[in-house]
């Protein structure tokens, strides 16, 4: 049996608290066993890096 959870998107305030944000809420989901993230700027745009295990990069535009 393979238990494997759905990630979960973190927002903070600004004051040491955190909203949870659901994917559909966001419009961000991704698949796969995700090993870490970045938001980065490519040519002047935020892109999303997404690190999966044994893949490639994966970029989201936003």
């Amino acid at each position: 049996i393979y238990g494997a959870g759905h990630g979960l998107l973190l927002k903070g305030s600004g004051n040491g608290t955190w909203l949870a944000v659901p994917a559909d809420s966001s419009g961000f989901f991704t698949r796969g066993e995700i090993r870490d993230f970045r938001i980065i700027k490519i040519n002047g745009k935020s892109v999303i890096s997404v690190a999966r295990n044994n893949e490639n990069l994966h970029f989201y535009t936003f």
